[in-house]
């Protein structure tokens, strides 16, 4: 080892890795997904902080993103990649965001189409009276 080790001493550092400058559509929706998961935890962050305008801005622009990522996924044949479980997370956290600005009724009817869409995983735990 001492050996190996005395032979390719003093090479430097290793290259810096290269960019990646593929814009494939799976890479597309790829950074798309970050973004609404970064607006997402945004949101969340800002209701915790008790800022709740910007916690429901944040959701909103999660939202518009979100459908975005759909259209986009949809577009380009990417179906077998839709995330049920991130649209659920942007449909209930925006709820949520609407229910602590006090915007009753919107949050209902989010709860709403979340209890009735029936391609959600768990729907059945969320109850709307």
């Amino acid at each position: 080892l001492n050996q190996f080790q005395g032979q390719h001493a003093g090479t430097g550092p290793a290259p810096p890795l290269e960019k990646k400058e593929s814009n494939s559509p799976e890479d597309m929706a790829r950074e798309m997904e970050k973004k609404v998961n970064a607006l997402l935890e945004e949101s969340a962050t800002a209701n915790s902080e008790n800022k709740f305008s910007l916690a429901l801005e944040k959701a909103k622009e999660g939202a518009k993103k979100e459908r975005q990522l759909c259209k986009h996924r949809e577009q380009h044949q990417l179906m077998d990649q839709m995330n049920i479980d991130l649209t659920y997370s942007v449909c209930f956290n925006l709820a949520n965001q609407y229910q602590a600005n006090e915007m009753y009724m919107e949050a209902l009817n989010t709860y709403s189409l979340i209890v009735k869409n029936k391609q959600y995983p768990q729907p059945g735990r969320l109850r709307v009276n």
